[in-house]
């Protein structure tokens, strides 16, 4: 069933506030980071997907990026056309592509047994994806918009 961007936009901002909710709860001691790092992670993957169809004017994906290679944020931003973005953001606000790199590198495969990640490293990771003003999420929709 295709999917239109804005439904992979309306996506992305679900995941991110699972992220935070499940990051948030009290039991366990420390919320459930494993769930919260996917989630977190997803956000940023679903957002990389809405700019991808908006930009190529596609209502679904391809093939290629339904596959566990649509999980490598890397490669998604670069097939949406993303670097000359993300060079203007290294250039403009530090901040916001330091957090770009922690995001970049989320691993999808986290959510198995015996790949997960430390608390700081999913607390760093739903930071980069949604601190204001300088959280990839927020640069994520304005990328987004203009597109």
């Amino acid at each position: 069933m295709p999917t239109s961007a804005e439904t992979w936009w309306s996506d992305a901002q679900e995941e991110l506030a699972v992220a935070r909710l499940l990051k948030s709860v009290s039991k366990p001691a420390q919320g459930y980071p494993r769930q919260a790092y996917l989630h977190a992670g997803q956000a940023v993957e679903f957002a990389l997907k809405a700019i991808y169809l908006r930009r190529k004017r596609l209502g679904d994906l391809p093939d290629e990026l339904k596959s566990a290679r649509g999980h490598d944020l890397k490669l998604v931003a670069e097939l949406a056309g993303l670097g000359p973005d993300i060079a203007q953001l290294q250039a403009q606000r530090k901040t916001c592509y330091l957090n770009w790199l922690v995001a970049r590198d989320w691993d999808s495969n986290a959510r198995f047994p015996g790949k997960r990640r430390s608390v700081k490293e999913v607390s760093d990771l739903i930071t980069a994806v949604g601190q204001k003003p300088d959280g990839i999420i927020v640069w994520l929709e304005t990328v987004f918009q203009k597109s």
